[in-house]
Parts: C-alpha cells; structure tokens; sequence
C-alpha cells in the first residue's frame, strides 16, 4: 500500500464539510487506493436508483436496492423508505435517519 494513497485518504477524511461512515473509514484503512477512488464519487449510485424507484411508486423494489446496498434488515429498510415518502410516523436510529437524508439529496 503506497504512502501517496494513505495521505489522499487522510486528506479526503479531514475534509471539511464531509461525513463518513464506520465502513468508509474502515476502507481508508485498509485499501486507501480503493477507498480514494470510491471517495471521488461521494453519492453511489444505488443512492439515485433508491430515490428514483421511491418517486416512481415501486416501493418494494426500493427496499430491496436499499438492503442490497446497505445490509439493513428488511424493516429497516422499509421504515428509511418511508421516511424518504414522507411517512414520519416510524422512529429512526440516528444513523437510518442520515441514511435516508443521504438517498434524499
């Protein structure tokens, strides 16, 4: 692993204005290059897909892009696509809740 893509990634991680995960900063860690790479592309696609799919009414198959990109357990990910529709009524950990704001934009 070379030194040049550990200070990249350090420099990504002390950027101002960014939030990372527990998984990114562990990709920092361990694959700084891999991590740089995925770090120049700050919203993942899936994230997009996730909201089209909301706006376009195919609930389900939102669920299963947000499980599939994510791991969250079936009602987890159920209850951030209703967040992302408006449906407050559930309460979300801290994390799913930045999670859907994340996949709002």
């Amino acid at each position: 692993m070379s030194a040049k893509a550990y200070k990249q990634a350090i420099d990504i991680l002390t950027s101002k204005g960014r939030v990372f995960t527990t998984v990114e900063i562990e990709l920092a860690k361990l694959h700084p290059a891999l991590f740089v790479r995925f770090a120049a592309d700050p919203r993942p696609k899936w994230q997009d897909t996730a909201k089209g799919l909301l706006h376009g009414g195919h609930f389900i198959e939102a669920i299963k892009e947000i499980r599939n990109a994510t791991n969250l357990g079936l009602k987890e990910a159920k209850d951030v696509a209703d967040y992302i529709r408006g449906n407050r009524v559930c309460a979300l950990s801290a994390e799913h809740e930045k999670l859907a704001r994340e996949i709002m934009g």
